[in-house]
């Protein structure tokens, strides 16, 4: 059985597709998502779990963050090609 999605507004088709087609945008958007939290605090998870029990080991440890813009930029390339498939 297979099952097609058909969106009609006013009688006018606006979609039609098989729902499996629209996975790869789904799983963009649910990267570029959580595509934030990992470029900012992601290089952080070394200094900060250490820091409790060695402060003066975990301030020499390597630490990251990227830019705001450098998030959004690549969160807007990762829905580019979600939407390409």
């Amino acid at each position: 059985m297979r099952m097609h999605l058909d969106l009609n507004v006013n009688g006018i088709r606006l979609l039609e597709c098989q729902p499996v087609a629209l996975l790869p945008l789904l799983w963009s958007a649910l990267l570029a998502q959580h595509l934030g939290l990992g470029m900012a605090e992601a290089g952080l998870v070394l200094p900060v779990s250490l820091a409790p029990w060695w402060p003066e080991t975990a301030a020499s440890l390597p630490a990251w963050s990227a830019d705001p813009q450098v998030i959004g930029f690549c969160q807007s390339l990762v829905l580019l090609v979600g939407v390409g498939g």
